[in-house]
């Protein structure tokens, strides 16, 4: 038997000690931290053949250093398990460490686990597979279409807009929605309707009467009564619901129905049980959604978290499209449950619900043991975790059930019959609402069900058909419709969901993108009163949508799908890459081609599309030809100045350099013309002056004199007599320096630093002979000629401070860090405090001090182990500490 051990390789480094703990000593596992290769970014390249679509891959500097340590160590290992993640971005990877790693067909196996406990990876070791290379091609097919789209779209685009406009295939789709949604609000148009509501004290028999039992009401039946008309459709959750198509807006109408109708008959009564199921177990998606509303967690850093906790091992993998639970995972929570004394079902429940496209290769996202609670964990992570384990537990309890009385009455208002309803419900048995805060949290509109029960808030009684009751009084109320609310990140989420655009892996990625400030598409606003930020588009984002829409197909929400679900089809092996990616390449070129037709912008000198640019330095836009022809010029109210823009914008500068009479204020020492003051490209805040028919030939130029702002034509001269002024109040009255510079004797000055107000810097001026002399002002405000002896004196005096922060050879006040002497000091600022500094400038470490003035060593250790932050309060805090590094200043 052979004494060396397996390899695996994962992807992240924070399952290693996990899986070693479970493997036991005859495995070793590293992680490769993901992809370890990528399309080539050089300029000018797609990063696959066009021809051929093969990718053209290169390894990362990371990939490179991992491939080469691995490589070293293989003869160390009878057999390698490549174990990236269980999806497609996994199977890549596998397929990239297979080929660098240089292993043939029978040097490695594939194996994937959807939770890293003993059982799955039991359960993945006993069944090891072979690279699915149709799940690589699916893969790598999704790869070349993003970067077909986002290079090829995105020029014709930018160049049609004239600025830098990024195109996604998903992300440009979620920005879609963002606008459409924001104009849907922007074109709505309230409508004020009604509703009447009747009361009765009357009960069944005369003695419930005679006891004054509250009143009760019925509501009009506005469907039933012929006032609105209405449809059914079945909203996100597979539900069947009724919804209002018209509304009653006759106000005078509700008051006479009300005020009219004074006895009511019963004429049906619909006694039934009605049951609310819990939540389905999370997925990808609808974990996010939740983290978002009910944590105020943003989509990405829950992905974050969610990878911690599945390295942790406590819960199964974090990217889902799917909500049902395993066998495994039921039986788990069932015997939780009994345990609990919780309804439990006697079978898992069934998924019902259809995604426009779904993949489930893999189960809900859930805890891999019930009896972990998560109390070791802290702040979002624990939360986080909370609620995929109670949302868990719930998802296979019993539906809460009620019994439910529906009781319809008639009345009559001129001749007309009018249906109003009551419905009582009753809650008999709680079943998974035992549990609290488990429902979901939904901050988009969505059509309430009214078959999903809830209990009565008012007592009601029970008739018989014939009944007649009195009329005690009426309500009317006025409603008004409501727009769409504008999205958050959770509700656009849940529509790329719904509309099948993107997947579970790319969701928090694509909201990140669109929010990204360099993309310019959507922001994040505070809207209203809710807690959660809306998306908010900006005009960038209004363009892509208008120009694109009806353009690029990718900006149709069907194509979009279709695309989703042909690469699902290349990773069942149903479809054949090439020939799909080519039959869209063809389309997307017809219609790029189409999009650069019409150039916002056109160059004047080639015609191509003008480009804006923006200079970081000046913050300040310019316009370039795209085509890189040469022409280029400044940006005037976002838009490139054209020739004659120029030309007036230069009479305009002209005017300010010229008196009443049209003389120049300072002519030029060639031609006369005015001279005009610019501001130098490439020197932020330095000036120069250029005779005004420079563009004419004449080669007038002067220097800036930058406190009169005059033009200097004899630089020496200037020079020459600034300094002369400039020497005067440094020298004695018998003519000598009074600050000798000590290279040539010469007067050493006073400066103010240019670039820090406030801080001054002393140079020798000699007018006899060049001397660069400069040096630093001490703290009396006089230049330090002797610079070695001033560091002497200051090493003297640090040695000084040391000896009496000793005592027998040992530190009064020992470092925390280092054990060296720590100096007391003074703080600079009012009210003076004491605090202490270690000596040692490398090792930096401060603290504060007790009242008696010595160091507080407790509240630094405090300090430390909070990550170098002071605590505020008891609170937690938000994730769990790592070790820190010693705390310094």
């Amino acid at each position: 038997m052979s004494d060396k051990k397996k390899l695996m390789i994962v992807e992240s480094g924070g399952k290693i000690d996990k899986l070693k703990k479970i493997l036991g000593d005859g495995w070793d596992v590293v992680a490769c931290g993901g992809h370890i290769e990528g399309m080539t970014t050089k300029k000018g390249e797609m990063g696959f053949d066009e021809e051929t679509l093969e990718i053209d891959y290169e390894l990362s500097d990371r990939g490179e250093g991992f491939v080469r340590k691995t490589k070293a160590n293989l003869k160390k290992f009878d057999a390698v398990c490549l174990a990236s993640d269980p999806d497609r971005e996994g199977e890549a990877i596998a397929k990239s460490l297979k080929k660098h790693l240089g292993l043939g067909e029978g040097d490695y196996f594939r194996c994937t686990f959807n939770s890293i406990t003993k059982s799955q990876l039991a359960n993945a070791l006993s069944n090891p597979r072979k690279i699915d290379y149709s799940l690589v091609t699916a893969q790598e097919a999704r790869r070349i279409l993003d970067r077909k789209v986002g290079w090829d779209s995105t020029k014709a685009l930018s160049q049609k807009l004239g600025r830098v406009s990024p195109v996604g295939r998903v992300q440009s789709q979620a920005v879609l929605f963002v606008v459409e949604r924001e104009r849907e609000i922007s074109n709505f148009k309230p409508v004020k309707h009604f509703n009447v509501k009747l009361f009765s004290k009357t009960w069944p028999n005369e003695e419930d009467t005679k006891k004054d039992l509250p009143q009760w009401g019925c509501k009009l039946d506005k469907a039933k009564s012929g006032l609105i008309s209405t449809e059914e459709i079945e909203n996100d959750k597979g539900e069947k619901v009724v919804v209002e198509t018209s509304y009653f807006t006759n106000k005078e109408l509700a008051d006479k129905i009300a005020k009219t109708i004074k006895k009511l008959t019963v004429i049906d009564i619909e006694e039934s049980t009605k049951e609310r199921s819990a939540p389905h177990p999370y997925r990808t998606s609808t974990i996010q959604q939740d983290a978002i509303n009910k944590l105020g967690l943003t989509s990405k850093k829950t992905m974050e978290i969610l990878q911690t906790l599945y390295e942790a091992g406590h819960i199964t993998y974090m990217r889902t499209d799917s909500d049902a639970i395993s066998d495994e995972g039921f039986d788990l929570l069932k015997e939780f449950a009994e345990q609990k004394g919780y309804p439990v079902l006697d079978a898992k429940r069934v998924r019902t619900r259809k995604d426009a496209v779904a993949q489930e290769g893999h189960e809900c996202l859930r805890p891999t043991a019930v009896d972990y609670d998560g109390s070791d964990l802290e702040g979002d992570a624990k939360a986080l975790y909370e609620l995929i384990f109670n949302r868990t537990i719930a998802s296979q309890l019993k539906p809460a059930t009620y019994n439910q009385l529906k009781t319809t009455f008639e009345g009559e208002c001129d001749g007309k019959k009018y249906i109003f309803n009551a419905i009582d419900s009753v809650l008999i048995s709680k079943g998974w609402m035992v549990l609290k805060d488990v429902d979901e949290v939904d901050d988009d509109n969505n059509e309430k069900n009214p078959n999903s029960a809830e209990e009565s808030e008012e007592k009601f009684p029970e008739f018989n058909i014939g009944d007649v009751v009195d009329v005690c009084g009426y309500d009317v109320s006025n409603a008004v419709t409501q727009p769409p609310k504008p999205f958050t990140e959770a509700s656009l989420i849940k529509k790329m969901e719904k509309e099948g655009i993107g997947r579970p892996s790319t969701f928090a990625t694509t909201v990140s993108t669109i929010c990204d400030p360099t993309h310019g598409y959507i922001k994040t606003e505070k809207v209203g009163k809710s807690k959660v930020k809306a998306l908010v588009s900006t005009s960038n984002a209004k363009d892509l949508v208008d120009t694109l829409t009806d353009v690029l197909s990718i900006m149709k929400t069907s194509y979009t799908r279709s695309m989703e679900q042909a690469l699902d089809e290349i990773a069942n092996g149903d479809k054949d890459y090439k020939e799909y990616l080519r039959e869209v390449f063809a389309l997307l070129e017809k219609e790029n081609a189409q999009l650069s037709k019409a150039v916002r912008y056109p160059c004047p000198d080639c015609g191509a599309g003008m480009m804006q640019g923006y200079n970081k330095e000046y913050k300040k836009h310019y316009w370039i030809c795209s085509e890189r022809c040469g022409y280029k010029t400044i940006d005037l109210d976002g838009k490139p100045a054209t020739r004659e823009d120029i030309k007036k914008m230069k009479e305009d500068e002209i005017k300010r350099f010229v008196d009443a009479d049209g003389k120049a204020l300072h002519p030029c020492n060639i031609c006369q013309s005015p001279m005009v003051r610019r501001e130098n490209s490439n020197k932020k805040g330095k000036f120069y002056w250029r005779c005004s028919r420079d563009k004419d030939g004449c080669e007038g130029f002067a220097y800036d004199d930058g406190k009169t702002k005059t033009p200097i034509f004899d630089l020496d001269a200037f020079i020459k007599e600034r300094t002369e002024k400039e020497r005067v109040g440094f020298i004695n009255e018998d003519g000598t320096p009074k600050f000798p510079c000590p290279d040539c004797g010469d007067v050493v000055v006073r400066r103010e630093n240019s670039k820090e107000p406030g801080k001054f810097y002393w140079r020798c001026i000699s007018s006899k002979q060049k001397c660069d002399f400069i040096t630093f002002e001490n703290r009396e405000g006089k230049p330090v000629l002797d610079k070695e002896k001033f560091f002497a004196d200051k090493e003297a005096e640090k040695q000084a401070k040391i000896n009496a922060a000793m005592k027998d050879g040992k530190p009064l006040y020992p470092c925390p860090e280092c054990k060296g002497p720590m100096e007391k000091r003074l703080t600079k600022t009012e009210p003076k405090r004491i605090w202490f500094g270690c000596f040692d400038r490398d090792c930096g470490t401060t603290t504060s001090s007790t009242k008696d003035g010595k160091p507080d060593y407790a509240y630094y250790k405090e300090v430390k182990a909070n990550g170098g932050k002071k605590k505020t309060g008891t609170s937690k805090s938000k994730s769990k500490a790592k070790k820190p590094s010693s705390t310094k200043k």
